[in-house]
């Protein structure tokens, strides 16, 4: 009789310890939040960064919802800079990608350009993006689902979403360097030290982003002009992906070039069509790279 109570008693302190094992997480989660949400800077700062240490999804999750709803300034942009670290980690992955464990790429470039669909993307948009990259890089192009969702990035002030980390994320699904892959989304887009961003790419990455949204004429009230948004979209799809291929986030200084820096509308609409005589044949080495593989680099010029 005393040995069966000894074992139940014993039975019952290990639940009680897995239970509080499996309550500790969300007692941690809760205390961490009330700390990054306090007053106290140095808490703050200090409980945003066990957050980002612990890397669950819910940990992300409430990274993202204090980066949006800070007013500290310095506080956001320590979490973007922890965000961006933990790309792989946050909480748009489909739920086959665990958090905190390594992510399977799904899409593999092969020497072709991927365009990347984000939501609803108007054939009409995707077939001009199509032949004119098809025609102005000679790239093979083809049009897939962006194998994960957008939805969950943090954004700024405006509701526009972080162009840096959206290309992070997209770019640990995708395997291989032979290729390019350009995100089509409407969402509106944001980076650091950029008064307008309908596009943004990595130097020295393979992935791009382009913002339908940001270059729609009628966006500011003015009339519809798909000549014009053609246009737009073309050169901001060439000038991201042109990055990319020139291996540098430097824009070109010459206004004769398609790779020079706009930062309005009405910049991008004065834009030159065509590389200059500097980035023309870079951008072709980049290309001639991605088609004939390593063996490019023994090719002659």
């Amino acid at each position: 009789m005393r040995t069966s109570r000894h074992g139940l008693i014993t039975i019952g302190a290990l639940l009680a310890v897995l239970v509080a094992l499996l309550a500790y997480p969300e007692w941690l989660l809760k205390n961490l939040r009330r700390d990054a949400y306090g007053a106290n800077s140095n808490r703050a700062q200090g409980a945003v960064i066990e957050l980002a240490q612990i890397g669950d999804e819910a940990s992300i999750r409430t990274l993202c919802e204090l980066f949006e709803e800070t007013g500290d300034e310095t506080l956001r942009e320590l979490i973007r800079t922890l965000l961006l670290h933990h790309s792989r980690m946050l909480p748009t992955y489909p739920p086959a990608h665990a958090p905190g464990g390594p992510v399977e790429p799904v899409l593999r470039l092969g020497g072709r350009l991927l365009l990347l669909l984000d939501g609803d993307i108007p054939e009409r948009v995707q077939e001009q993006l199509l032949v004119a990259l098809s025609k102005r890089l000679g790239l093979p192009c083809v049009v897939e689902p962006c194998p994960v969702s957008l939805a969950g990035l943090p954004k700024n002030d405006l509701g526009a979403a972080d162009a840096e980390m959206m290309i992070n994320l997209v770019a640990r699904h995708v395997v291989g360097e032979v290729g390019r892959v350009l995100i089509v989304t409407r969402r509106e887009l944001w980076a650091t030290g950029r008064p307008w961003t309908p596009g943004m790419a990595h130097g020295f990455g393979a992935t791009a982003v382009l913002s339908i949204g940001a270059l729609d004429p009628t966006r500011d009230g003015g009339p519809e002009d798909w000549e014009r948004y053609a246009r737009r979209l073309e050169n901001v799809a060439v000038q991201a992906l042109g990055h990319t291929l020139l291996r540098t986030d430097l824009d070109c200084p010459r206004a004769e070039c398609v790779m020079h820096r706009v930062a309005s509308p009405a910049e991008l609409d004065a834009l030159a069509a065509d590389f200059c005589r500097i980035c023309g044949p870079l951008v072709r080495d980049g290309i001639r790279r991605i088609t004939y593989g390593a063996t490019a680099e023994r090719a002659p010029h």
